[in-house]
């Protein structure tokens, strides 16, 4: 199968799970998905490079690989992006609630500093 309609099921297949679940699937498992891909986007680009090599038209077969490997990547990129939000907004919502213990006990500063 071609390396970018496998990256397009893989994608599709991740957006499909995340819909039947009733939960959203936490950073750490968005980070696995994006780390799973990368890994099959190396190997891929690493087998194919090998094959490039016995073709006539060696650097077009080397820039496919090159724009197969990038779309992966790019799949990769985006489900690293939203963990990365998830984790950002799990960080602020810890930071508000913080933020409000420190005003309902009365103190003016974080460090209990009057």
């Amino acid at each position: 199968m071609p390396l970018i309609p496998r990256a397009l099921c893989l994608a599709l297949m991740l957006a499909a799970s995340g819909h039947a679940m009733a939960e959203e699937p936490s950073s750490g498992e968005l980070r696995a998905q994006a780390k799973a891909i990368r890994d099959d986007a190396e190997r891929a680009f690493k087998v194919t490079t090998y094959h490039c090599y016995g073709k006539f038209l060696v650097n077009a077969c080397l820039d496919e690989a090159k724009l197969d490997r990038l779309e992966q990547v790019k799949v990769a990129r985006a489900l690293e992006a939203k963990a990365s939000t998830m984790d950002r907004r799990k960080r602020v919502k810890a930071m508000e609630a913080r933020l409000r213990k420190t005003e309902a006990s009365g103190d003016t500063a974080p460090d209990g500093t009057q």
